[in-house]
């Protein structure tokens, strides 16, 4: 695990960004989300580890909005 993804375990007190549930210690299932969704922003503060599934439905939503707003 890299230094970042320790440093983010601590601070989020090893919760999912966006269900609060205990993150798993196999990161195969954490993913590292950008919160700004700029990819190129790698600044700690800007980056969060979430469950996979919690990522999907996140990104999921952000598609329906999008497909919504070009109706």
């Amino acid at each position: 695990m890299t230094t970042g993804k320790k440093i983010l375990r601590i601070n989020q007190k090893n919760k999912c960004y966006f269900c609060f549930k205990e993150l798993p210690k196999d990161n195969r299932v954490t993913l590292l989300h950008h919160i700004n969704h700029n990819h190129s922003d790698n600044r700690l503060s800007n980056r969060c580890l979430v469950h996979v599934s919690c990522h999907v439905i996140h990104h999921s939503h952000d598609r329906m909005k999008m497909e919504l707003n070009s109706l």
